[in-house]
C-alpha cells in the first residue's frame, strides 16, 4: 500500500458516517422540535440551533460521544425571567429542563403529567 493510499484510508476513517449523522439529525431534532414548540410555537426541528463544538467545526470524529448544542432562547423569555423576583434564572432554567425532559418521557408519562 503507498502513502497516499494509506493517508486516504486513514482519512476516510475519521469521517462521522452517515448514519451517525442521521442519528445526530434526529435526537438533536427531537430536542429543538420540542423547545421551538414549547418556547416559541412552532413546528420547526431545526430554527434556533446551531451545532457548536467539536461536531459543529466538522472536527469530530467517529466515537465522538457528545455533541455541543447551542439553542437560541426567544429574547421575550429573557425579559419575562430577568424581571422576575428571586431567582428568575433557575425558573427559566427549569421551564428549559422540562421542555426538554419531555423528548425523553413516553406518551403515557405525558398524559399522566398533564393530568
Amino acid at each position: 500500500m503507498s502513502v497516499g493510499e494509506w493517508f486516504s484510508d486513514f482519512c476516510t476513517s475519521l469521517r462521522i458516517t452517515g448514519e451517525k449523522r442521521t442519528s445526530i439529525g434526529y435526537r438533536t431534532g427531537r430536542i429543538v422540535g420540542q423547545l421551538n414548540s414549547d418556547l416559541r410555537k412552532l413546528d420547526s426541528k431545526t430554527a434556533y440551533r446551531f451545532y457548536v463544538g467539536s461536531y459543529g467545526r466538522s472536527t469530530a470524529i467517529p466515537s465522538v460521544s457528545d455533541v455541543d448544542l447551542l439553542y437560541e432562547l426567544p429574547y421575550e423569555l429573557y425579559q419575562q425571567y430577568h424581571g422576575r423576583a428571586g431567582n428568575g434564572q433557575s425558573a427559566l432554567l427549569a421551564l428549559v429542563k422540562n421542555s426538554i425532559r419531555k423528548t425523553y418521557m413516553l406518551p403515557k408519562q405525558l398524559r399522566t403529567k398533564r393530568s
